[in-house]
């Protein structure tokens, strides 16, 4: 039986030190990034079509992924664009990892309900943090200022309404100590529902 749990948040919130550990206890973790990643490697089809859109960011087949970043945060509509034509092509890929795994799966989906990637998942967690930590870190993460860091942020669904919409509430705590048992916590009340949920279809 599948399982399939998905870890969403803001922007430098936490969901890869999350999605890491469950990996290191030995779980499948399919990190939506990381499609997205391979998907527009340098000389493929997708950054062609990219070309077509944001030739700025896309030189003989080479995307300039920062360059690209800093359009997209500044301009709703190409934002919008680069989402219509990667989002179809992450989904499918995702779908198709999913199927090649059993038991309980996760999946790390930064844009899990803009991109309605949450119709894969039987739950969702959240993962949160303070909103001075958060600044904090995506500042020194991408090494730009607290205007630069508030617009990264303000660009995605607002956390209030993600956590609206997910199954569990994860604080990333500054201790990866307490984060690592928030993780626990949930985990268990996870694993609780999988077993249950495989008992009754025997």
């Amino acid at each position: 039986m599948r399982y399939v749990i998905g870890i969403t948040g803001s922007i430098a919130c936490g969901k890869s030190f999350v999605s890491k550990t469950l990996n290191d206890m030995g779980y499948p973790v399919i990190d939506t990034d990381l499609i997205s990643h391979n998907l527009t490697a340098d000389n493929t089809k997708v950054n062609d079509d990219l070309a077509s859109y944001f030739p700025e960011a896309v030189s003989n087949g080479f995307l300039n992924r920062k360059k690209l970043g800093q359009i997209i945060f500044n301009d709703a509509k190409r934002r919008s664009k680069l989402n219509e034509i990667l989002h179809p092509l992450i989904f499918k890929e995702t779908k198709e990892a999913i199927d090649k795994n059993d038991g309980i799966i996760f999946v790390d989906v930064p844009l899990m309900f803009e991109a309605h990637f949450d119709v894969l998942c039987d739950k969702i967690i959240c993962v949160y943090t303070e909103k001075s930590s958060q600044l904090d870190r995506l500042m020194k993460r991408d090494n730009i200022s607290a205007s630069e860091a508030l617009k990264k942020i303000e660009s995605q669904m607002p956390i209030e309404e993600k956590i609206k919409k997910s199954d569990f509430i994860l604080k990333s705590e500054e201790d990866f100590t307490d984060t690592k048992k928030n993780i626990m916590d949930i985990l268990a009340k996870i694993k609780e529902e999988y077993y249950a949920k495989t008992t009754r279809n025997v």
